[in-house]
């Protein structure tokens, strides 16, 4: 009986944060971009869309306004998919017992800007990946790489699934870790290296090399920072994680888990250099997130109990200061409520610039 009040209880709340998280409506900043297309995609000439935009996200936003559907409800289910993808990733990797935790970070750090903000492209090539996870654990190339290249339809930055593939079955000693952690945080503070690096790997690929010039051409995206108060608690959650490697990789998928934490803390250096870059963390965070849960059992009881409050204010302080940065999130406006409010696009645009405290976007 108290087991099915819980799962009732979580349940209501998985259902209260699907509605919080997926049904926003004049907040974040991409969506104008997107509804303009969305809108777009009806044009007798559709050829320029795939100039700037990858082929699959474009046939699929075609495929949605072929049936009549509307912009926001396209992209609030869209939304709704990707959230049950995460949430079951999520539940698959984290110990039962430190869901909740390691929710708490993934909310804090990734949610509010993949969910709200919403990069939409590369959020949908997330949940792909996600999906794929099955032939990465298998070692089952084809259908992998098969969903590499449905991934990279929607966004370029999938294409980290190939180096993903590769170190999913690694096993490295931790002093060797620790070592290429510290150098590759050295080697990442040059922004011209990185784009030669990157460049050298990817720029055979079809698209991608494209990308890569148009990235370090834009000051916006290229732009970043040496050092930070993220860097800290994330180099802090690296040692922890190094620390709890055994009790880690005890766990059913821990290597993997072990693994993909690790580069997550890496990958993060990357998109501090070069703020673009950092969409590549975000296709492996489920597993960061999911080590996080799981150093909770590397402690006593009595240190569990500051290690609850360590990844509490950690998950919280930078959330707010995420939140109040600018007019993006605050104040939040839901669909649902907005129904009977028959807002232009352009009303919808400027409304948290004019309703919110905070710093206007530009």
């Amino acid at each position: 009986m108290i087991k099915e009040k819980e799962q009732k209880l979580t349940v209501f709340f998985l259902l209260l944060l699907c509605f919080f998280l997926c049904f926003g409506y004049t907040t974040g900043s991409d969506w104008p971009t997107y509804e303009n297309l969305y809108e777009a995609s009806t044009d007798e000439d559709k050829s320029y869309l795939f100039l700037f935009f990858e082929p699959g996200f474009v046939f699929y936003i075609k495929l949605f306004k072929s049936l009549g559907i509307a912009f926001f409800p396209f992209l609030i289910f869209t939304k709704i998919l990707v959230y049950i993808v995460v949430i079951s990733s999520l539940k698959f990797y984290c110990p039962k017992n430190t869901f909740y935790l390691s929710l708490l970070f993934y909310i804090s750090w990734y949610a509010f800007f993949l969910f709200i903000d919403n990069p939409l492209r590369n959020f949908i090539a997330i949940a792909i990946f996600l999906r794929s996870l099955k032939y990465l654990r298998e070692r089952r190339f084809i259908p992998y790489l098969f969903m590499t290249l449905l991934a990279m339809s929607f966004h370029v930055s999938a294409v980290i699934m190939l180096i993903l593939y590769y170190f999913a079955n690694k096993s490295y000693k931790t002093n060797n870790i620790v070592f290429f952690y510290i150098v590759t945080n050295i080697i990442l503070l040059s922004k011209d290296l990185i784009f030669s690096i990157v460049n050298f790997l990817f720029s055979s690929v079809p698209i991608v090399g494209a990308k890569i010039e148009g990235y370090a051409a834009d000051n916006v995206n290229a732009e970043g920072k040496l050092l930070s108060m993220g860097l800290i608690v994330h180099t802090l959650i690296f040692i922890l994680i190094i620390l709890g490697r055994k009790r880690i990789e005890i766990q059913e998928n821990g290597k993997l888990i072990f693994m993909f934490s690790i580069l997550s803390a890496i990958l993060f250096r990357l998109g501090l250099t070069i703020t673009v870059f950092g969409r590549f963390q975000l296709y492996i965070t489920v597993f960061y997130v999911a080590a996080i849960g799981i150093i909770y059992y590397a402690f006593d009881l009595r240190s569990r109990v500051f290690y609850l409050l360590f990844v509490s204010i950690i998950s919280i302080i930078p959330c707010v200061s995420y939140l109040i940065k600018d007019s993006r999130y605050i104040p939040y406006t839901n669909y649902m409520f907005f129904l009977d409010t028959n807002l232009t696009l352009e009303q919808r645009e400027s409304y948290n610039n004019k309703n919110s405290d905070f710093k206007s976007l530009e």
